[in-house]
Parts: structure tokens; C-alpha cells; sequence
């Protein structure tokens, strides 16, 4: 089973997942008060989010700069996207919040983003 984006594999690009951390749990609505006449005006969204870590190692610098650039050209592809992480249950339709956060160690990439449920 592979770890994907859409139609397309982690792997293809040159990544594994490394970590998933995040709140899947919460409801989709938070109540700001338990009792109030507006209850049902008082009520907020609180996001369901995940940050994922991603990792890879490369043969050299010119395939790592390649991977990264059509990950990102995947990620902004579209608003919405579907993540599977089946290790982890996880098969969600995800925004990407406020782009990833990247560290280049020579050869080897490590990627953090937070997805939103929608």
C-alpha cells in the first residue's frame, strides 16, 4: 500500500511519510456557550488538521531540486487534495495550510506541512 496524493505516490517524488501528528478528532463544531437563547449563532468551526513530515534522500542536488519542484507544482495543482497515508487509516481530502516548510540536508529533504480536513 502506498502513501499518496491524488493519483500519484509519495514515492514518485522522492518522499515517505515520516511523521503524521494531529487533532482527527475533535467535532466539527466547537460551543463557545453551553447555554444561550443563539446557541446555534454561537457556534465555530474548529479546523481538523494534521502536520505530516516528509523525508527523502537523493542521489545528488539536481534530483533533489527536481522531486521537490514537482511536489510543489502537485501541491498547488489544486485547492483541494486527497492524502492517503494507509499505514495510518488516514484518507482525507486535505487543504494545504500556509505552503511547507523545507530543510535541504545536502542530499536529503525534509518537509513539513499541515493539512486541514474539508
Amino acid at each position: 500500500m502506498a502513501d499518496k496524493i491524488d493519483d500519484i505516490e509519495l514515492s514518485d517524488f522522492g518522499l515517505r511519510l515520516a511523521h503524521l501528528d494531529g487533532n482527527l478528532d475533535l467535532p466539527a463544531f466547537k460551543d463557545i456557550l453551553e447555554h444561550h437563547k443563539f446557541e446555534a449563532e454561537l457556534q465555530i468551526t474548529e479546523d481538523k488538521t494534521v502536520q505530516i513530515k516528509l523525508i527523502g534522500f537523493y542521489d545528488d542536488k539536481v534530483e533533489l531540486g527536481t522531486n521537490i519542484k514537482n511536489f510543489q507544482d502537485k501541491i498547488k495543482s489544486a485547492t483541494k487534495l486527497e492524502w492517503q497515508f494507509e499505514n495510518h487509516n488516514f484518507h482525507e481530502t486535505c487543504v494545504v495550510k500556509d505552503g511547507f516548510q523545507i530543510n535541504i540536508f545536502d542530499v536529503a529533504v525534509e518537509i513539513t506541512l499541515t493539512l486541514v480536513i474539508v
